[in-house]
């Protein structure tokens, strides 16, 4: 288990908000400068309706 922790970093990644669908948000990856993104668009689903209503 040692040798697993030696060879992972941590690495914080920043996302915007790139659209809001019907059911669905997509966030968009802001890189840094000169580098690739490491994951790209991340989509999540839309629960903003779940939770205002009353059940």
């Amino acid at each position: 288990m040692q040798v697993i922790n030696k060879l992972m970093t941590e690495k914080v990644i920043k996302f915007e908000l790139e659209k809001h669908n019907k059911n669905s948000i997509r966030y968009k990856e802001i890189a840094e400068d000169g580098m690739p993104p490491v994951l790209g668009s991340i989509y999540t689903h839309d629960t903003s309706k779940c939770l205002f209503q009353d059940y």
